[in-house]
């Protein structure tokens, strides 16, 4: 009976690795196909290539045999190894997100550089020494070996993968305040680039490491075959937020480099600064470019002839407000003039007509511009007033 009941969890697991196989390779493909100029969706395309490669060749090894002890074994130093890789992997994917112009070649060297010490010192030490690993089905084992270099040495190694789990969520909590005021700066519609989704992958990102360690403790086909399904739905739906996420950043991440401009032109601009801004309020309410759904402060720079630093500026300091705070009063004040004029209107149309993407994203700038009154609440006013 026992034995009937391992091989088929054997046999469950061969098919979960098969399946997760194919979802992360057939999910490279979308993104690589489909990656549109947006360097974070290339990026996890070769993560989910390489995970999608990992788990065929384990399904591979399963299913002819050549990997069947490393499910019964614990604290594995491969595993520990291609697990650091893995959490290296998702510690870049968030800065892609959260900061495209911070993903440069030395950081990632930078990055790197506690796997690649872990690497050297531990097959380093064991090659040169020739010193013994030992393979382990039990805590207990591994504590009457503790004092054995291949073996305590392989805590240093979770100690270098916790240490990139938890570097990962500093990274993200740093970097998405960073990104919120990116975007409230150069764009006029925040939920567009919205990732609010970013806290569910650090959610998801936790709960495989914690089933990765469970599994390596006590390692089986169980813990297995749970790690690799929450590991599957995690990176499914990864690939399915990505697909549909706009990012602020493009394919030349130079273009959001803010040129160092000569001090002569700075003393120019600051003796304009005032009328900079009379010539943008008379552009804004003569032709209206906020009711484009595209509108940033790139059309600023570019109708003005101004670098981002100095067009930024003039929304924060001289209209005492962000980009995205300013676009938002105009283009509610221009639906508000809408609806006065046309109260059976509906709120999509409305929402379409002065610059939004989503009736969504409409009724939120509505509500957060008027002290919680929602549109169709105004627009029933208006209709009452009418009537009487």
């Amino acid at each position: 009976m026992a034995n009937s009941s391992f091989i088929m969890m054997e046999t469950i697991l061969q098919t979960v690795l098969c399946v997760s196989s194919t979802v992360c390779l057939w999910s490279a493909f979308l993104l690589a196909y489909n990656w549109q100029g947006v360097r974070q969706r290339r990026w996890l395309s070769s993560v989910l290539f390489l995970w999608g490669l990992a788990w065929g060749c384990r399904a591979y090894g399963l299913i002819f045999g050549n990997t069947a002890p490393i499910y019964e074994r614990v604290l594995t130093p491969e595993l520990i190894l291609v697990a650091i890789i893995a959490g290296f992997t998702f510690l870049v994917w968030p800065i892609a997100v959260l900061n495209a112009p911070k993903v440069k070649l030395r950081r990632l060297l930078l990055f790197c550089l506690p796997f690649i010490l872990c690497v050297t010192i531990y097959y380093g030490t064991i090659g040169v020494f020739g010193l013994r690993q030992f393979n382990f089905t039990s805590l207990h084992e591994v504590g009457t070996h503790i004092s054995y270099f291949s073996v305590w040495f392989r805590l240093v190694m979770c100690a270098c993968l916790l240490g990139y789990l938890v570097f990962t969520i500093k990274i993200i909590i740093c970097y998405i305040g960073d990104y919120n005021r990116y975007v409230e700066e150069n764009y006029s519609e925040y939920e567009k680039y919205t990732i609010k989704w970013m806290r569910t992958y650090l959610i998801g990102l936790m709960a495989i490491t914690v089933l990765f360690f469970i599994n390596l403790c006590f390692a089986s086909y169980t813990t297995f075959l749970c790690h690799n399904i929450v590991a599957c739905i995690f990176l499914a739906w990864l690939t399915a937020k990505v697909m549909v996420y706009n990012t602020p950043y493009v394919a030349d991440i130079n273009d959001y480099v803010v040129p160092e401009m000569p001090k002569t032109e700075g003393e120019d601009f600051n003796s304009r600064f005032s009328t900079y801004k009379q010539q943008i309020e008379i552009w804004m309410a003569n032709e209206r470019p906020y009711l484009s759904t595209d509108f940033n402060l790139k059309n600023v720079m570019t109708h003005f002839r101004l670098n981002r630093t100095y067009a930024s500026k003039i929304f924060n300091e001289g209209f005492g407000k962000s980009f995205i705070l300013v676009v938002r009063e105009y283009r509610i004040e221009y639906a508000k003039k809408i609806i006065d004029n046309n109260p059976a209107i509906s709120m999509s149309e409305v929402a379409h007509l002065c610059g939004y993407s989503t009736a969504q994203a409409f009724h939120k700038a509505f509500v957060d511009c008027n002290n919680g009154l929602t549109p169709k609440r105004y627009s029933q006013a208006k209709t009452s007033s009418l009537k009487k």
